[in-house]
C-alpha cells in the first residue's frame, strides 16, 4: 500500500516543478515578444526607406518638379541602373539656394552633391 504522506508530497513536488517551468516559460515568451517588436519596428523602417528610394520614375518626377519651381530652364537629368544624375549650369544664386533648400527638404539618397556659384551636380542613389 503507498503512503499518503508520499501521493501528498510527490503531488507537491510535480506542483513546484510545473509552476517552475510555466514560470521560465513566461520569461522567455516575454523576451520573444521584446525581439519581434523590436524586428517588427525595423522591418517597418526598412519599408519605408525602400519606398522612399526605389522607385526611379517618383525619384526624377521630383526632381523636375523641384527644378520648375526653382524656375531652371537648362537641367539634364541622367538616368542610370542604380542612381539618377543631374546637372544643372548657367544658375543665378537665387536660383541654387532656393533649388538646394527644396531638395534637402525631399528625401532622396544624395550621393553625391557639387555646387558651385553657377553650377550644381547631383546624384542620387536607388535602391
Amino acid at each position: 500500500m503507498i503512503n499518503p504522506i508520499f501521493l501528498i508530497l510527490s503531488a507537491i513536488f510535480i506542483l513546484g516543478i510545473s509552476l517552475f517551468n510555466l514560470n521560465n516559460e513566461k520569461i522567455n515568451y516575454d523576451i520573444k515578444k521584446k525581439e519581434f517588436q523590436k524586428f517588427n519596428t525595423t522591418a517597418l523602417k526598412y519599408s519605408k526607406f525602400t519606398i522612399n528610394y526605389s522607385d526611379k520614375k517618383t525619384i526624377v518626377k521630383s526632381l523636375d518638379q523641384i527644378i520648375s519651381l526653382s524656375k531652371i530652364s537648362t537641367s539634364d537629368i541622367f538616368q542610370h541602373k542604380n542612381s539618377v544624375k543631374v546637372k544643372l549650369n548657367n544658375l543665378t544664386t537665387k536660383q541654387i539656394n532656393k533649388f538646394i533648400n527644396k531638395l534637402l527638404n525631399k528625401r532622396f539618397n544624395i550621393l553625391k552633391l557639387e555646387v558651385t556659384t553657377n553650377k550644381i551636380t547631383l546624384e542620387i542613389g536607388i535602391i
